[in-house]
């Protein structure tokens, strides 16, 4: 029993059979089995339409795959329809196929050969001239940096040339700066000299100035009492006045007075001598509170100064003439209203009448004015606001201002056609109210008007005077 492997490729392709039985019944069965049908119910070829027993019998496929491709597993006994005259024939046949498949293969090999031989040399010739066209781009590179380095070493050789000039031009500039610091600092040593003497200058220009406001309120005070008949017993209390009006604020030891202005002193001088001022009380208020914080212009001039919105600063001789008639009211500790206080000038030295120690109430209908005289305050007299010992309001004054009421004391800056009801309420018994009354445009008078203990009002007329009136924001704006 021999083995032998068929596989049938049917759907009319052409049908290949590979048979192994001693090297022979390959070619046979090639030959023999050209057009092949299968049937699987009889065990034979048909060939040719003639059946050819081959086998004996059929098997089972090899496996699954193999049933699908229809490969079948045949045992094949010896069959006498061969003979070995085919069999021969066949081995010539063999031997033929066997030359002429080696010549092919010869053939095929030289073919393959040259031709892998033409290939190779085609990639080493492609190879060589890319070789050559890198070597080509480097040369070129070579000589473009050749180029760019010569280039580089020019520039190089330019730059420390430069740079050697620099140094030159440094060293020269080092040298100059060192000749200009030199002069500098002799010119520092001569300024530090010249300061020396500019302040021993200064020092000696503002002795110098005392000396001669010191000799000016002299000849004031010598021009007053000449003035004066010293036989009068209100003279010699006017010539006290002066004496202490001169001599307040007078350091002994270097005998200059520096606490009050020298122009003020004079003003104050002027007043006593015309009559305005009678009391050291009103001539230590006064000066006190320097008038050229609250005056825009002519502090020490006697007569009114306008501060805006149709409202002055009243003359100086008419402040001391309110001090001077409000004196004996302004006690420790008493509560005092100024009415139309404007600058402040009067609410302050009010408050220096009672010593400090009493509360001061200013009060006026125009903010402009409120804050005019709170930043006149703040200059030297802070503390009165920070104390509460002088307080600002900003209201109706004809109305009072009742919070801190009753007053001892009432100053109204603006003349009225009466006095107003408030006012009067608000005035404490045995208190004083200084008052201008009358029209406008027509003769005004200070009136003294005075609360007893009983609450009796009396009028008194002192003085013809002419006063802005008091009134409400529009009419005071527009008069």
């Amino acid at each position: 029993m021999n083995e032998m492997i068929a596989v049938f490729e049917f759907n009319n392709t052409e049908t290949k059979i590979q048979c192994r039985l001693f090297d022979l019944m390959r070619d046979i069965c090639k030959n023999f089995c050209t057009k092949v049908d299968i049937k699987l119910d009889k065990h034979y070829f048909l060939y040719n339409g003639k059946q050819i027993n081959l086998a004996s019998r059929l098997f089972q496929t090899i496996n699954s795959d193999d049933k699908k491709r229809n490969t079948l597993k045949i045992l094949v006994q010896e069959n006498p329809d061969f003979s070995l005259d085919n069999i021969n024939i066949n081995n010539e046949m063999k031997k033929n196929s066997s030359y002429s498949n080696l010549n092919i293969n010869n053939e095929i090999q030289k073919k393959s050969y040259r031709n892998n031989l033409n290939i190779n040399n085609e990639a080493k010739r492609k190879s060589f001239c890319t070789i050559d066209n890198e070597r080509d781009d480097n040369s070129r590179k070579y000589h473009k940096l050749l180029s760019e380095n010569r280039n580089l070493s020019s520039a190089n050789l330019r730059l420390k040339t430069d740079l050697n000039t620099l140094e030159t031009k440094n060293e020269r500039l080092k040298t100059e700066k060192k000749k200009l610091d030199e002069e500098n600092d002799e010119l520092s040593e001569r300024n530090t000299e010249l300061s020396e003497e500019n302040e021993e200058l200064k020092k000696t220009n503002k002795d110098l100035s005392y000396e001669i406001k010191k000799l000016r309120l002299d000849s004031q005070k010598r021009k007053s009492f000449s003035n004066i008949d010293t036989e009068s017993e209100d003279n010699k209390k006017k010539l006290e006045l002066i004496g202490l009006t001169f001599e307040l604020g007078i350091d002994k030891e270097t005998n200059i007075c520096k606490k009050y202005n020298h122009g003020y002193k004079c003003l104050i001088m002027h007043l006593i001598q015309s009559d305005y001022i009678r009391s050291e009380k009103v001539v230590r208020a006064m000066l006190e509170v320097d008038r050229n914080d609250f005056a825009p212009q002519f502090p020490y001039d006697d007569r009114p100064v306008s501060i805006g919105y149709n409202v002055t600063i009243s003359a100086p001789h008419m402040h001391a003439f309110a001090l001077e008639y409000l004196s004996d009211y302004c006690t420790k500790g008493a509560k005092i209203l100024d009415v139309g206080s404007g600058s402040g000038f009067l609410t302050v030295a009010l408050s220096k009448m009672t010593n400090d120690s009493g509360t001061v109430v200013g009060i006026d209908h125009i903010s402009q004015l409120y804050n005019f005289g709170r930043q006149n305050i703040r200059k030297h007299h802070s503390e009165l606001i920070r104390d509460g010992k002088v307080i600002l309001a900003l209201g109706d004054g004809r109305k009072g201002y009742k919070k801190y009421g009753p007053y001892k004391a009432i100053h109204v800056g603006a003349c009225s056609e009466e006095v107003p009801r408030e006012l009067l309420n608000q005035l404490d018994n045995n208190g004083r109210m200084f008052i201008p009354i009358g029209k406008r445009r027509e003769t005004q008078h200070i009136y003294i008007v005075d609360k007893n203990s009983y609450g009796k009002i009396t009028y008194k007329s002192i003085l013809s005077v002419c006063y802005g009136m008091l009134t409400d924001v529009e009419s005071q704006l527009n008069q």
